[in-house]
């Protein structure tokens, strides 16, 4: 006999179960816990299906609940099985912003420069984040990254392009993590350069001055004669074709950063060896790394050309080797990036 919402009321204050019909069973433990349970069978096995409590679900919602579960069982689909899967869905929810953080947290050490370090979520925070920031990641699509990059893209293009590639990192991790699915719509190969122009066809990048190889010699010669440890970091960084960062060292670091340039330049070796000895590190404090910023990008007034900046040696170093001693271009261009 199928229950009535009279009989409902009576049978609540009574332990045991009490039938509706086509599976659909009021379970009553006690006059404080009863619930409403769908029994059906699945593969052989018997299963109970919760439906609600019986103080939140009426007589007549719980019919509807037990035929949306009967529906899915004809379609195939457990009941409980789709439940539990909506359920783990929802826990793997996260916005941009928290997927950005705990991106930023896992790989943040592979940046060695703390400058960089700090650039990641800060260009996020200024760009991405009043657009993206507080979207859930598996709702973010093309439409979206274009609100981020496309107003900036022609003015700030390099800027553009750099957000542009941490959002598509940010959106990776979020897909292997289970968060998203589908393609990346910050991709640029085959997506983003079908609607965007090319960074390079947009900001065309321009080198510093380089000082011309044949003055080198005498600017060396000048730069001796000064003692401070900034002129020191800037000869080791001429002689090695080093970058900046490698101009600074650690002392933990100190011996590799010695074995890193011993091929490079015995002078370079000597200057970083003297300098471990009297201070423990290579060229060092923050105040020195400040005078040796400066020194590295003022231009040499000494020089014949006026314009012509340190920085430059870079470039001057692989013309000299191609120029003096004929060394194939990808030996001298594999000089510069013995440090990158």
């Amino acid at each position: 006999m199928q229950l009535t919402t009279k009989r409902v009321a009576i049978f609540a204050k009574r332990p045991g179960r009490y039938h509706d019909g086509h599976g659909l069973i009021l379970v009553v433990v006690n006059a404080n816990n009863a619930s409403w349970q769908l029994r059906y069978q699945r593969n052989g096995r018997e299963r109970w299906f919760g439906l609600g409590p019986l103080h939140a679900v009426t007589l007549k919602y719980a019919r509807e609940r037990a035929r949306t579960a009967r529906l899915q069982l004809l379609d195939g689909i457990d009941p409980i099985d789709a439940r539990r899967a909506e359920r783990a869905k929802a826990k793997l929810v996260m916005t941009f912003r928290e997927a950005a953080e705990a991106y930023n947290r896992l790989h943040e050490q592979k940046w060695r420069n703390a400058k960089h370090r700090k650039q990641f979520l800060a260009s996020l925070a200024c760009y991405a984040y009043p657009v993206l920031g507080d979207m859930m990641v598996s709702t973010i699509d093309t439409a979206a990254v274009l609100r981020v990059v496309e107003p900036i893209w022609l003015s700030k293009t390099e800027t553009a392009s750099r957000v542009r590639g941490r959002i598509e990192s940010v959106l990776d991790w979020a897909t292997v993590r289970g968060y998203r699915s589908g393609d990346n719509p910050a991709r640029w190969k085959g997506h983003l350069a079908g609607v965007l122009p090319a960074p390079g066809a947009v900001a065309r990048r321009s080198h510093h001055p380089a000082l011309p190889w044949a003055q080198v010699a005498a600017f060396m010669i000048e730069l001796r004669m000064r003692k401070d440890v900034a002129a020191r970091a800037l000869e080791f960084t001429i002689l090695t074709a080093a970058r900046t960062i490698h101009a600074f060292c650690s002392p933990a670091n100190a011996s590799r950063c010695v074995q890193e340039i011993r091929s490079a330049s015995t002078r370079g070796v000597g200057l970083t060896s003297a300098s471990i000895r009297t201070t423990g590190r290579r060229p060092a404090n923050g105040r020195t790394r400040r005078r040796y910023r400066n020194e590295r990008e003022r231009p040499s007034h000494s020089c014949d050309d006026p314009q012509s900046a340190p920085t430059g040696l870079r470039k001057e170093d692989s013309r000299d080797a191609s120029v003096c001693a004929h060394l194939p271009r990808r030996v001298c261009c594999g000089r510069n990036k013995l440090f990158q």
